[in-house]
């Protein structure tokens, strides 16, 4: 007769190990929770840019022709241009048709000696976006608006000197990314 086989190592207690997997699968959800949202946010961003550089095109070029004088007047210029609430899929007015809303930014126009400037920035900095752009007759401003100073519709940006309030000139998007 031969000798009984020795019983095997114990490995660790069931619930130890599903503890371990528990952390694990947590610590994936976290990851991959604040990468998309990393993601998002920047999606956000250029979808900002470029829909502001295609008001530009379209809006601005038209209220240079026509003085504007009242910020609202970004509300009453939309309805003449369909074209551009069907590419601006998403969108809507708000306060009374002064601001647009896109995806998480908020968009109004600022009647200025210069002429109109168009005013970027994110509805919940930093939830739905962090940079502020503006729009103005000589190109696109950025700003990395890093502690929040423009957020929500109360807070839109203020043009200001440029070389005291980090506003950069900045490239319309080509592709991916910004230039400042």
């Amino acid at each position: 007769m031969s000798a009984p086989n020795p019983p095997a190592a114990a490995g660790p207690p069931l619930l130890l190990r599903s503890l371990a997997l528990a952390a694990v699968g947590t610590l994936l959800v976290l990851v991959t929770f604040s990468c998309l949202r990393t993601f998002a946010r920047h999606e956000n961003q250029l979808d900002a840019l470029r829909a502001a550089v295609l008001l530009e095109r379209v809006v601005l070029a038209e209220g240079r022709a026509k003085p504007l004088e009242t910020p609202s007047a970004l509300g009453a210029l939309l309805p003449d241009h369909p074209e551009l609430l069907r590419r601006l899929t998403g969108a809507c007015l708000l306060d009374d048709g002064s601001t647009l809303l896109y995806h998480g930014y908020l968009f109004d126009l600022l009647p200025t000696e210069e002429g109109a400037v168009l005013r970027v920035w994110p509805r919940r900095h930093p939830n739905t976006g962090q940079d502020a752009f503006l729009v103005t007759p000589g190109g696109i401003l950025g700003h990395p608006n890093r502690a929040g100073r423009w957020s929500g519709s109360t807070a839109p940006p203020v043009p200001g000197p440029l070389s005291e309030s980090g506003w950069r000139a900045i490239d319309a998007p080509a592709g991916r990314g910004t230039s400042y």
